[in-house]
C-alpha cells in the first residue's frame, strides 16, 4: 500500500486553552498522549505529538531553514515526556530552536499528517504566539537541525517549505487570515 502524506485537519473549538480549566487542559493532553500511542505507523511505532509555532513579530512571522531538507519551516518539534502541558513544550521548543521567549499563546488546532521525511505519524498541535522581546535575534541554537532563522511577511514566504507547513497553508483555512 503506497504511503502517501495523510492530511487532516480538526480545530479543536471544544477546547479553547486559553479560557479551559487546568484540569481540562491535562485531561486533553493525557487523552491526546493515548491516542497518539494507539496510533502506530507501519513500523509500530506510536504517532508523535508536536507543538508548532507560528512566531509573529510584528506583522511578521518566523521560518527556520531545515539541514536536512533546505525547505523552511516554524518552529516546533516533539513533545517530550517531561512537557507538563502542550503550551510549556511548544515554548520550550521555541526556546531550544531560536533562544526566543514567546507571549501570547494560545491554540489555533490540530494536524494530523504522516511526514515523509521521517516516515512517522504526528499530530502536530499548531500555536500562534508573539515574541516576548521584538528587539530579541533568533539564534541558531541547533545547528544541526537548522542553518537559519528569519523573519517573513506571511504573505511572501520563501520556498521550498517544509512539506507539513506547506500542507498547512494548502489546507481548509488560511492561519494568516486572523491572529
Amino acid at each position: 500500500m503506497k504511503r502517501g502524506v495523510i492530511f487532516k485537519f480538526v480545530f479543536l473549538s471544544f477546547v479553547l486553552f486559553s479560557t479551559a480549566p487546568v484540569f481540562a487542559v491535562k485531561v486533553c493532553l493525557e487523552n491526546l498522549r493515548k491516542i497518539a500511542d494507539a496510533r502506530r505507523d507501519l513500523a509500530g511505532r506510536p504517532s508523535l505529538i508536536s507543538p508548532v509555532v507560528i512566531l509573529y513579530r510584528g506583522d511578521e512571522v518566523l521560518l527556520g531553514k531545515r539541514k536536512s531538507s533546505q525547505a523552511w519551516g516554524f518552529p516546533g518539534g516533539a513533545l517530550e515526556h517531561f512537557d507538563k502541558t502542550l503550551e510549556e513544550g511548544a515554548a520550550r521548543e521555541v526556546r531550544e530552536e531560536t533562544g526566543l521567549e514567546i507571549k501570547n499563546l494560545r491554540l489555533f488546532g490540530m494536524v494530523e499528517e504522516f511526514v515523509e521525511e521521517r516516515q512517522r505519524n504526528y499530530f502536530i498541535m499548531l500555536f500562534k504566539a508573539d515574541v516576548a522581546d521584538s528587539l530579541a535575534i533568533a539564534q541558531v541554537t541547533e545547528p544541526e537541525k537548522h542553518t537559519e532563522w528569519k523573519w517573513y511577511s506571511p504573505y511572501h514566504l520563501p520556498s521550498p517549505l517544509f512539506k507539513p507547513n506547506e500542507n498547512l497553508l494548502a489546507g481548509p483555512f488560511n492561519p494568516f487570515k486572523s491572529r
